[in-house]
């Protein structure tokens, strides 16, 4: 998650069955006061997600049911929905700041959240206004994914038109929205995995590519969201081949690479505050999560080790407390030194009989 505001909180917090989602509300009627005619939704399910400015709004998070919800930023071209002037006890209005709040708490897997979204009483608008220094809603798009490996892709555009992609790539970055993505995606589609052939001629001059790696020359390099959205396709198209991840160990891996080729450098990305002060947006934490084992991997900018929560073991049952914890933890490197041992003169001595055993073959 990047963002340009600095030093804002990001806490890890767990919210239990019964507890009330915040930004989500059922109306019972259109009298002026808010208290009387507000029913609060409440979670279905456990939660465990990213508090992003310690107020409640989840950036991403999963539930007991194997549901992961992530929003992304999409200035430009978020707009979301009016609520009625005759809204009644048939509509549930959702800030959109708290959109994955009300999927996790509310949802057990992507199907669910498709019925839902298609109920023309269940509205998604702009806000509130978090955090403060913003001064306006949170342009956001949001990915979601259940056990089953179901995906989709949620945009709000256009007045508040309502798309929803099946996430078939795998991908989301930021600004444009997804379908420029996908039509952008197609000037890519003629990359393959394989070194170019040498056999090129030009007036009888044969040329062929310059050194080897030269499979995905042309790749777009710089920071924005269009690059970074072809990167990572390509990278997940190629390196999700089956033959690549035989195990879940190996599947993991590769998303720690994929979140490597998406990072942003502090310093490389600064813009001008109003103070007249630099901001840098970068890459300032990132996760993962095993949706059959119900774990979340997460690690900071600072400190690249990766460091687990196994939700199984945290108690969401209703009337539990909440648990939280600042995901900038300073998680030490494992220490292999006693794992090291003598073992060289053992290892030249197999390299010179498998020499021997060579010759005499020979």
């Amino acid at each position: 998650m990047q963002f340009f505001i600095p030093d804002f909180p990001n806490t890890i917090t767990t919210y239990s069955v019964g507890h009330e989602i915040l930004g989500a509300r059922a109306h019972e009627g259109d009298d002026d006061d808010d208290d009387k005619n507000v029913t609060k939704l409440t979670n279905k399910y456990g939660v465990m997600g990213v508090d992003t400015f310690d107020l409640g709004d989840l950036t991403d998070g999963m539930n007991k049911k194997g549901l992961q919800c992530s929003a992304l930023y999409l200035p430009d071209y978020a707009q979301y929905q009016t609520v009625p002037e005759d809204i009644n006890e048939s509509h549930t209005v959702i800030d959109n700041a708290f959109f994955c709040n009300w999927v996790l708490g509310r949802h057990a897997s992507v199907k669910e959240v498709n019925a839902s979204l298609a109920d023309p009483n269940i509205f998604v608008v702009g806000g509130p206004i978090v955090p403060l220094m913003l001064k306006k809603p949170q342009p956001l798009h949001w990915t979601i994914t259940d056990r089953k490996g179901n995906s989709i892709i949620v945009e709000y555009i256009k007045e508040g038109t309502l798309n929803i992609f099946n996430n078939y790539v795998g991908v989301l970055t930021n600004s444009p929205n997804y379908e420029w993505h996908l039509n952008n995606l197609r000037q890519y589609s003629y990359f393959n995995n394989f070194n170019p052939s040498s056999d090129g001629k030009f007036n009888g001059l044969e040329l062929g590519p310059q050194g080897v790696w030269a499979q995905m020359q042309g790749l777009p390099g710089n920071l924005n969201g269009q690059s970074r959205f072809i990167r990572l396709a390509l990278f997940s198209h190629f390196g999700g081949q089956p033959e690549n991840i035989p195990d879940a160990r190996k599947g993991l891996a590769l998303v720690e690479h994929l979140i490597d080729v998406g990072q942003v450098v502090n310093g490389t990305l600064n813009e001008m505050a109003e103070n007249g002060s630099t901001q840098a947006d970068f890459s300032r934490w990132q996760t993962m999560y095993n949706l059959k084992d119900n774990i979340m991997y997460f690690r900071s900018y600072f400190n690249f080790v990766w460091a687990q929560i196994d939700f199984n073991k945290i108690d969401t049952d209703e009337g539990a407390e909440s648990y939280r914890l600042n995901i900038y933890q300073d998680v030490e490197p494992i220490d292999l030194t006693s794992e090291m041992k003598p073992g060289l003169k053992e290892f030249e001595e197999e390299i010179e009989e498998a020499i021997k055993v060579e010759e005499v073959n020979n």
